[in-house]
């Protein structure tokens, strides 16, 4: 066995590269084309798009809002909104939270969405 790095060759002396790098480049396509579309959700009237992440996403992106919320019918069942979510985990997930819906940049919209919305985890929040 040589020490030369292995090449693909279709026809002749043309090589084409390393097989390790062609079997990474195509690796990074394949799974560039295979990785699902990232989910929205759409909420309230001015019909918002946050993304659809799981409970377990860390919360600490700054100007984001947060809204825990569970699948209900075509739509979600928002439990509460809130940049400073954090403290809200564990009582969402008692009201049957499965998702974190995350809009960046967001934190202006957070008193009309819980005004629009009603999230039963809000109440009082004035």
């Amino acid at each position: 066995m040589s020490d030369m790095p292995r090449t693909l060759s279709p026809a002749g002396d043309v090589a084409l590269g390393s097989t390790d790098r062609i079997g990474s480049f195509l690796h990074r396509l394949i799974a560039a084309w295979l990785r699902p579309a990232a989910e929205t959700a759409r909420l309230s009237s001015r019909s918002l798009a946050f993304e659809v992440q799981p409970l377990g996403t860390r919360l600490t992106l700054p100007g984001a809002l947060y809204a825990f919320a569970y699948r209900h019918g075509r739509g979600w069942r928002v439990l509460y909104v809130g940049a400073q979510a954090q403290h809200k985990i564990g009582t969402a997930i008692g009201y049957g939270a499965t998702h974190v819906l995350v809009r960046r940049g967001a934190v202006a919209d957070e008193a009309w969405l819980i005004e629009a919305l009603k999230p039963p985890l809000n109440e009082g929040w004035r």
